[in-house]
């Protein structure tokens, strides 16, 4: 508890601010849901309802709020003075902003701070309370979530074993912030809220219309080569069926060493110097290996139609990034979307764009890690 007091001392106003745990409930069934699409498209899925939301205000007991009730329990709290604490937060605070209108004074993730603490490890709620409380078996997450799966209005009694199961979630998240955040650094505190805000309060615009027009030519494009080739997608798709065609054709296959097997595989990749030298010496072919390449390599059209999905109703586009995604420290991507490898001078890289009056810079940190790795031996000359 002195590592809370500290860390709200510390960042001044947050001194005043109340503590509240939240974690909501919602339909899903194997179609609606996060596996299949995007945290975006799932929230303004016309099948998505609120069966109801766990929350606790600092030290008082947890209650439960039916999903009808949640927008006048919400309309009661004065958001301004809200530290709100999920595990997860960029699913719950997305449908509290984007879904009911209300914006906490900072978003705090015990996800987050589980991976910051152990990289190497699950930041699952189910297996963050394992490793921080391995003696306490109360401390254990549910699994009557499953009850509930593809029923849209729970009946009485399974609602009474989804409130339950929720309120063991936020009393876990509560649990887990207080063992956590006495050596938990601040400054890494203010980059979850940063990350969080990033995606829950959306400022960047995405041109819709650009993405669309490029995914269509896209499209266009491998659909002529693969025309070009004589192939089918699937050929030109496929190891095995690939091998085949070059064979019959009295190719010489290029060959490596499987990492994972050891075994002499066809070396088929791109970047794979014998495939490149292979294609360099048969140019009669260049239609081929053109449309193998198109078939093979569709970052443009997936990322244009994901980054598509993923637009809020208003036109913003939510920054899917993952705090402490590597055991580096490194962010990642979520949601199937990844900002920080666009390709340079990508048409996915212009369509994002900043709201009026602003501008938006893109960096690019070439040889960070070497650089970084020099800097903290300080080996000044490198």
């Amino acid at each position: 508890m002195l590592g809370v007091a500290y860390l709200f001392v510390e960042i001044g106003t947050m001194s005043k601010l109340k503590k509240l745990y939240l974690d909501f409930e919602t339909y899903y069934d194997s179609i609606v849901n996060l596996t299949k699409i995007t945290t975006v498209e799932y929230v303004h899925h016309e099948k998505f309802k609120v069966w109801g939301v766990g929350v606790k205000l600092e030290d008082e007991q947890t209650q439960w709020i039916p999903g009808e009730e949640c927008a006048d329990f919400f309309a009661e709290i004065n958001w301004d003075e809200i530290a709100l604490f999920c595990h997860n937060t960029l699913f719950d605070a997305y449908i509290l902003t984007q879904y009911y209108g209300h914006y906490p004074h900072t978003y705090y993730d015990t996800a987050a701070m589980a991976r910051g603490m152990n990289p190497n490890e699950s930041s699952s709620l189910k297996n963050v309370s394992k490793r921080l409380f391995p003696n306490n078996q109360e401390m254990r997450k549910g699994e009557e979530l499953i009850n509930a799966k593809g029923i849209v209005d729970l009946p009485p009694d399974i609602e009474e074993e989804i409130s339950k199961y929720c309120i063991q979630d936020v009393d876990l998240t509560y649990a887990i912030f207080n063992k956590l955040i006495g050596n938990y650094p601040i400054q890494e505190c203010k980059l979850i809220d940063l990350t969080v805000r990033m995606f829950v309060e959306p400022k960047i615009l995405l041109d819709k219309e650009l993405l669309t027009k490029h995914q269509e030519e896209t499209k266009a494009r491998t659909e002529k080569l693969i025309k070009d080739s004589g192939l089918t997608r699937e050929v030109l798709a496929s190891q095995v069926k690939f091998a085949e065609h070059l064979t019959s054709l009295g190719l010489e296959i290029p060959k490596k060493k499987s990492a994972r097997t050891g075994n002499m595989i066809p070396a088929f990749s791109k970047s794979d110097i014998g495939y490149i030298q292979f294609c360099n010496k048969h140019p009669e072919y260049k239609h081929i290996w053109e449309a193998r390449e198109a078939v093979k390599s569709r970052i443009e059209e997936t990322r244009a139609q994901r980054m598509i999905s993923a637009t809020n109703p208003d036109g913003t586009f939510s920054v899917p990034l993952r705090y402490y995604a590597a055991h580096t420290g490194r962010f990642g991507g979520f949601d199937k979307l990844n900002l920080q490898n666009l390709p340079r001078n990508s048409v996915l890289r212009n369509a994002l764009q900043a709201p009026d009056g602003q501008y938006l810079y893109v960096a690019d940190l070439s040889n960070i890690e070497a650089r970084m790795l020099a800097w903290l031996a300080k080996e000044a000359d490198l």
